[in-house]
């Protein structure tokens, strides 16, 4: 981050503070601190300040507002703010998602790691969320999501609702959240996603039911050339008709660079 976009950053936060906040006298030196009743927003000079160690208020607050501040790791010490529901460590500079870190953590509801450096997703990373319903990982450097099994599971975070993964890298789909029982909308926009995969065995026959519509798929701005039902194969679909099963999704695929052929044809009439 460039010294002039930070003095911006934090002059705009300081005035916030003055105006509505309540300062916090254990707050670091290089850091603007805003207590808000059960909220803290804070800010620091990019790489001063890596632990949360210093706040004394863990037994009573519930959001947690650290941004622009360079942070490289997720604090260790979540598990101490016992009533947490909303963590938003966006726009810093996070490069990985330790497992077990969010052990402890179980009234977590929203996690916003936007705009961060995270490269990859460890099995059992989100282990702990239990109550967590959105997960916003957008704007990283995401590549690949399933290399290892169990990143999204039904155990590890029974209640997801809404995954927000645009602006990232990714090159296939893996169709592994769709197994979310309360899933509501994936983004996956605007990554390089050109082809379907199938490295966690999934079976169409895993799809639960669903008011037509129900789950909202985003996969505007990626790669997809072609679909067809020989990419449907792999989840156990021989024929076109059996894309019945996806009746409860709704896919939007605009600004793909597709080539229009009598297979695409087939896949749209079907979902007329």
């Amino acid at each position: 981050m460039s010294p002039k976009l930070w003095i911006v950053i934090v002059a705009v936060f300081y005035i916030k503070l003055t105006i509505c906040c309540e300062s916090l006298s254990e707050c670091p030196p290089t850091c603007f601190c805003c207590h808000q009743g059960l909220k803290l927003n804070m800010t620091c000079l990019p790489g001063t300040v890596q632990t949360m160690d210093w706040v004394v208020s863990k037994d009573i607050l519930v959001e947690i507002y650290w941004t622009f501040s360079g942070l490289i790791s997720i604090p260790g010490n979540l598990s101490e703010f016992e009533y947490l529901t909303d963590v938003v460590f966006a726009f810093n500079a996070i490069q990985t998602i330790p497992v077990g870190i969010f052990q402890g953590a179980e009234k977590l509801e929203n996690l916003i790691l936007r705009n961060n450096n995270i490269t990859r997703l460890e099995h059992g990373c989100f282990s702990g969320l239990v109550e967590l319903e959105v997960l916003d990982l957008s704007n990283n450097l995401i590549s690949y999501l399933y290399m290892q099994p169990g990143v999204f599971t039904r155990s590890q975070l029974p209640k997801l609702q809404h995954i927000l993964l645009q602006n990232n890298y990714l090159a296939v789909f893996e169709p592994c959240p769709l197994l979310m029982p309360l899933l509501q909308s994936v983004n996956f926009s605007s990554n390089n996603i050109a082809e379907f995969s199938n490295e966690m065995n999934f079976s169409i026959l895993h799809l639960r039911g669903a008011p037509p519509g129900a789950v909202f798929i985003d996969f505007q701005h990626n790669q997809f050339k072609s679909i067809n039902v020989r990419m449907f194969v792999q989840y156990g679909i021989q024929e076109i008709d059996q894309l019945w099963h996806f009746w409860s999704y709704s896919f939007d695929y605009r600004n793909n660079p597709f080539h229009c052929d009598c297979q695409i044809y087939k896949i749209a009439r079907f979902g007329r």
